[in-house]
């Protein structure tokens, strides 16, 4: 996971519990912080001798500019745990997890860490692949810190193991680990329909849900239009076909809703059932736009009898200031009697 630091050595380092078999693992560029922290454990200074103590390879690689930023995973091994390599393989997966949901980044472990028992010398092991680097960039201020380290605390002890949030989050972290962005279009549209897309009859509807869950109702028919038109584009992706241009943007734009709903799960935010609540939601406004057209038409027939009263009363008036004048040439009191 690569993080930036503006210090020339770590001064921070991660924990988790008590400890004594700490693995760090380097990183390559990707967040700016000025503390390091671990899923589901606080962090403490420990000033610059422990990150002297780490082997020089772990702090900086050759031809870096910048000295890594290391996690560094403590635990007290008990009978029948597993391996210190396999832990901290699954810890380090999980922060992974919690940084790609926290905000879009690149973020990724470096393939080779170090692991010791008590004052025991550092031993290398190779971690594996772990994420996927690119040029984008995340910063976190130190303000920000607490928010980040408690929301990786949230996430590792949240994330399901089984099911279809389970299933989309995975795809989801496919899509982030995809070096061409358009490779990863069909990821995150399969986390979609895994969360959105039942089969049968209720299919057929991915772009308006996620409209419904993620624009305002004034924004909903924009965002409903962009949603099938990047969904559109996975035929001509699969195929080798030209695409839109700006197809690496609009997939970003597409993972930045799947990363949303996600979260707002995980967090408790919105329901596991994202299905139901989107159709609640568009329901509720088939339901609001009736009562606006009824209001409408009764304001207009309310409207309309008003000026219909109008006009009768005007007529009316008319008419009876029409009887109430004297007939011209008249005179009442005369009575013409006709000749023999």
């Amino acid at each position: 996971m690569s993080m930036m630091r503006t210090h020339a050595l770590p001064k921070y380092w991660a924990t988790s519990g008590s400890s004594t078999s700490p693995i760090p693992a380097p990183m390559k560029t990707a967040i700016l912080l000025s503390l390091m922290f671990m899923a589901g454990a606080p962090s403490r200074p420990v000033g610059d001798t422990f990150a002297e103590e780490a082997p020089g390879e772990a702090i900086w690689a050759p031809g870096a500019d910048r000295p890594h930023l290391l996690a560094v995973l403590r635990w007290e091994a008990a009978a029948g745990d597993a391996a210190p390599v396999a832990h901290a393989r699954i810890r380090l997966r999980r922060l992974m997890t919690a940084l790609r949901l926290f905000e879009a980044g690149s973020f990724a472990f470096g393939p080779l860490a170090w692991t010791r028992t008590g004052g025991g010398t550092w031993q290398p092991f190779a971690l594996g692949t772990i994420g996927h680097r690119t040029d984008a960039s995340l910063i976190v201020t130190p303000e920000q810190e607490d928010e980040l380290r408690a929301f990786c605390s949230l996430i590792s002890r949240r994330t399901p193991r089984g099911g279809e949030i389970a299933w989309a989050l995975r795809r989801f972290e496919m899509g982030c680990d995809r070096p061409v962005p358009a490779e990863a279009l069909s990821d995150h549209l399969l986390a979609l329909r895994a969360l959105l897309e039942p089969e049968g009859p209720a299919s057929g509807r991915l772009a308006g849900r996620v409209a419904a869950l993620c624009a305002t109702e004034e924004e909903r028919p924009v965002l409903t239009r962009r949603v099938a038109h990047i969904a559109g584009l996975e035929r001509s992706v699969i195929g080798g076909l030209a695409v839109d241009p700006a197809i690496d943007l609009l997939v970003a734009e597409l993972s930045g809703h799947l990363r949303a709903l996600l979260r707002d799960v995980l967090c408790g935010h919105l329901e596991p059932d994202l299905r139901g609540t989107a159709d609640a939601i568009l329901a509720e406004a088939v339901r609001d736009a009736l009562r606006a057209a009824d209001a409408e038409q009764e304001a207009e027939l309310e409207a309309r009898a008003q000026l219909r009263a109008a006009a009768d009363a005007k007529a009316r008036a008319e008419q009876e200031a029409n009887s109430d004048a004297p007939t011209e040439g008249y005179d009442p009191g005369f009575v013409r009697f006709a000749e023999p």
